[in-house]
Order: structure tokens, then C-alpha cells, then sequence
């Protein structure tokens, strides 16, 4: 592969993968994510994905996304247990909230700014 990072259009689970790669970027493309019940299925789907393309850092564009449960958040910063370091763009006001009070805040960089494209 002539590129590191492979820039794509593709789904796993809920996340559509914009870019994969040692930096890789997924989002929810605007949309909230289904339940509790789907984020434990993308879980290991998402773990799967970092150790085949090598990731050091994951970026999570959440445009669009107010509200995620606690299994979404659990898997939001799951790969810091890999050492992997995760970024967050485009948090809503709520979300940044629960993550502050949370204390999730101090294992993911909070952006407050919008992914370039």
C-alpha cells in the first residue's frame, strides 16, 4: 500500500470510516447511534479495526450526535486501554457535559472545533 493512512467511505457497525490508518477518523455521519445494545457489538468490531490497520490515534467525529448511553461512551474511550489515543471533534454542549462530569474528559482530548473534511 503505497499510502499509511487509506482514506475510505465504509461501515462498521454504526460508524461509517472515513479515514483507517495509524490515524483514523470514524463518525456517526450525523445521526445518533442506536442503543446500548449496538455499541457492545461495535465494540470489539472497532478493537478489531485499530489492531488491523495499526492505529495510534482514533478521531471520533460526533457532528450531529447530543446524546450517547453509557455503552457508547464506554466504547468512545475503550481504545486508551490500548494506548490509543482518542480525539473527539464537533462535541455538542450536553455531551461535553456528561464527559466533564463523567470525568471521561481527562482520558479523550475534547476538540471544539469541526473536522476538516
Amino acid at each position: 500500500m503505497a499510502d499509511d493512512n487509506l482514506r475510505m467511505q465504509r461501515r462498521v457497525g454504526e460508524f461509517q470510516i472515513f479515514e483507517s490508518g495509524p490515524r483514523t477518523v470514524v463518525g456517526f455521519t450525523g445521526e445518533q447511534p442506536a442503543d446500548w445494545l449496538e455499541a457492545d457489538a461495535c465494540r470489539q468490531q472497532l478493537l478489531d479495526l485499530i489492531d488491523e490497520c495499526g492505529c495510534e490515534s482514533l478521531i471520533f467525529d460526533l457532528t450531529g450526535v447530543d446524546y450517547l448511553s453509557s455503552g457508547w461512551l464506554a466504547l468512545v474511550v475503550a481504545p486508551t486501554q490500548k494506548g490509543v489515543s482518542v480525539t473527539l471533534y464537533d462535541v455538542s454542549p450536553h455531551l461535553r457535559a456528561v464527559l466533564r462530569r463523567t470525568r471521561l474528559d481527562g482520558l479523550v482530548t475534547i476538540s471544539q472545533h469541526r473536522l476538516a473534511p
